[in-house]
């Protein structure tokens, strides 16, 4: 069975409306993650659509920005390493982060600041 990762940084359902409120990423696309300032870690995934042109159609990795609590990304990036390795018997998806449910994969994740489609994010 396929396993996707679930993040959706919209504060509001009604929000969650539009391209990139809410993503899901198959757990085998998931290239990296890099912590960035002290409480701000990012997650990288291989680009979902193709860009066309550019060099030979390329396109920079999408990634989502997680807000967590200062100092924790080491423990963070294990729970999501230890998500994407659990099994066999699972639905298929894990939350990473939501914050429309205040649902988090672990209490260290307090936020799903934004998702990035191949492109820079403050």
């Amino acid at each position: 069975m396929k396993r996707f990762f679930y993040f959706r940084p919209e504060a509001t359902i009604g929000s969650d409306n539009a391209q990139a409120d809410s993503v899901m990423v198959p757990v085998e696309d998931i290239t990296g993650m890099n912590a960035q300032a002290a409480t701000k870690l990012d997650i990288f995934f291989k680009p979902q659509a193709s860009l066309a042109g550019g060099i030979s159609g390329a396109r920079v990795n999408d990634f989502v920005r997680l807000t967590v609590t200062t100092e924790t990304q080491k423990g963070v990036m294990k729970a999501i390493t230890q998500a994407m390795n659990s099994g066999p018997h699972h639905d298929g998806i894990t939350v990473i982060a939501d914050d429309v449910n205040s649902n988090y994969l672990v209490k260290e994740i307090t936020a799903c600041d934004s998702f990035s489609a191949g492109g820079a994010i403050s």
